[in-house]
C-alpha cells in the first residue's frame, strides 16, 4: 500500500495503489 496524492492545480485526486 503506498499512497499517491497529486495536486492537479483545480482539483486535487487521491489514488491508493495496494
Amino acid at each position: 500500500g503506498d499512497v499517491a496524492i497529486w495536486d492537479n492545480r483545480a482539483t486535487q485526486h487521491y489514488a491508493l495503489d495496494d
